[in-house]
């Protein structure tokens, strides 16, 4: 198998991103992003955007035989196109961790590429600029995003490990938290039942709890998503 390597800019990289998207999600019969592509650059004719979404609609009941609304899922494509969601999974997560080396667990691009395609799994490495270490404080250096290639070969990045616990840690605490909440709206419709006297302190018992639990939830939540 004949392999290369292939130097880029990050402008370039994005480039690659938005060609691989664009490529795939006409193949799934998305078509609604053609009308946006034409939309977005500044300086170009106004259009009706009905009559596009209608004309769209035609082609796509023509060529695919779908719905409006309808479209292929990425696993029951031809592979080539499969090939090039592999490909936009791998370049968004390389210039995601780069560009934010705290990361981000609530953004798929931040995410292990899944690989669905074929073909094997393509790499791409910072070579200049904005090479970085493991985002998640690990002592290798993760560089790669194609298939785990750290000071730790054949077993899972210690510090994404973390990561991962430190994450399952903080949605407990929440969950917990939420609980604390419904515990005192229990209390609240309890204590109203009751129609206790000293309604002030008892209201008073019950905004502290409620306090503190949207206190430990916003502090796990900056864990999680840090700003």
């Amino acid at each position: 198998m004949t392999k290369y390597h292939v130097e880029l800019t990050e402008a370039q990289v994005r480039v690659l991103i938005d060609a691989t998207e664009f490529y795939t999600r006409v193949a799934a019969g998305q078509f609604d992003v053609i009308r946006t592509m034409f939309r977005s650059p500044p300086g170009l004719k106004h259009f009706d955007s009905r009559s596009a979404d209608a004309l769209l609609d035609g082609a796509k009941k023509v060529l695919l035989d779908l719905p409006p609304n309808g479209s292929v899922g990425i696993a029951q494509m031809p592979d080539k196109y499969r090939t090039a969601y592999d490909l936009n999974r791998i370049f968004s997560h390389r210039l995601a961790w780069d560009n934010h080396p705290q990361g981000n667990p609530m953004h798929v691009d931040f995410d292990e590429p899944m690989h669905i395609g074929t073909e094997p799994m393509a790499s791409i490495q910072t070579v200049s600029g904005k090479r970085r270490p493991c985002p998640t404080s690990c002592s290798c250096l993760c560089h790669d995003t194609g298939g785990g290639v750290h000071d730790h070969p054949g077993a899972p990045c210690p510090g994404k490990v973390r990561a991962d616990e430190g994450l399952l840690r903080s949605l407990g605490v929440i969950l917990s938290a939420y609980q604390d909440i419904e515990d005192v709206v229990g209390s609240v419709e309890e204590g109203l039942e009751r129609e206790q006297d000293s309604c002030i302190g008892f209201l008073q018992g019950i905004l502290s709890k409620v306090e503190s639990a949207n206190q430990k939830i916003g502090q796990e939540l900056k864990k999680i998503c840090p700003e």
